[in-house]
């Protein structure tokens, strides 16, 4: 578009796009599965594809990045830390972290969460903002804090999954490698567990982590090279 100060200046990329492309490239059927206090689930597309809850947004060479948004990601393992910690308080114990705690618990409950199951919609979807969650399959036995925690951790994995699952039923592409971002992600190895064993896919965390820093740049070099070509 132009220079400042001699510095070629070129055309914007989204910060979506760009992450994307900092950690995935060009590579097909290879997610990014971002977990931050919100989340998303992107793959790159040759077609345009766009329904219910999934956004197709343009990426280079006329492809697209297919993305479906997450409103209560790592947010929703936040509130449940704050949730035990409430407990804490009211018991006299005095303010701390939960974490470490929790992830003992999720290490101590069933595979299945003893068929306790949670639905992590805190803050609803961007198509339905007035959906909450919920839990299901409670019963006397299986009422307990480490099921409780488990249960929302996959509770998480799963709202993934469904959008993963609009996706594919609408493109056919698959899930083969999933790539991982975020330190709600990175810090969660049970969340990484139940991502991986929900797509059934290797799951591998992205060594960048600026990954939207690094595709801008990827995207400027790439322009570059391409105009200088012609």
């Amino acid at each position: 578009m132009g220079s400042y100060q001699g510095i070629p200046v070129t055309v914007a990329l989204g910060d979506n796009q760009a992450s994307f492309l900092g950690s995935v490239g060009m590579q097909e059927q290879v997610w990014q599965l971002n977990v931050g206090t919100g989340g998303q689930l992107s793959v790159l597309s040759h077609e345009h594809f766009e329904t219910e809850g999934i956004e197709a947004r343009p990426f280079l060479h006329g492809a697209w990045i297919l993305t479906g948004a997450i409103l209560c990601a790592g947010r929703a393992y936040a509130c449940l830390e704050k949730f035990f910690r409430s407990c804490a308080e009211a018991l006299g114990v005095e303010e701390c972290s939960c974490y470490a705690m929790m992830a003992e618990l999720a290490g101590k409950a069933a595979a299945d969460a003893d068929g306790f199951r949670v639905t992590t919609l805190f803050q609803g979807t961007r198509t339905y903002p007035e959906l909450r969650g919920h839990i299901e399959g409670i019963s006397e036995n299986n009422f307990l804090p480490e099921n409780l925690t488990l249960g929302v951790i996959q509770g998480i994995a799963r709202e993934y999954y469904e959008l993963y699952q609009v996706i594919h039923e609408g493109t056919g592409l698959e899930a083969r490698v999933i790539n991982g971002s975020g330190n709600g992600l990175r810090k969660n190895l049970f969340l990484q567990k139940a991502i991986s064993d929900m797509f059934k896919a290797p799951l591998i965390l992205t060594d960048l982590q600026e990954e939207g820093a690094s595709g801008a740049a990827l995207s400027a070099a790439l322009y570059l090279h391409e105009s200088a070509g012609r």
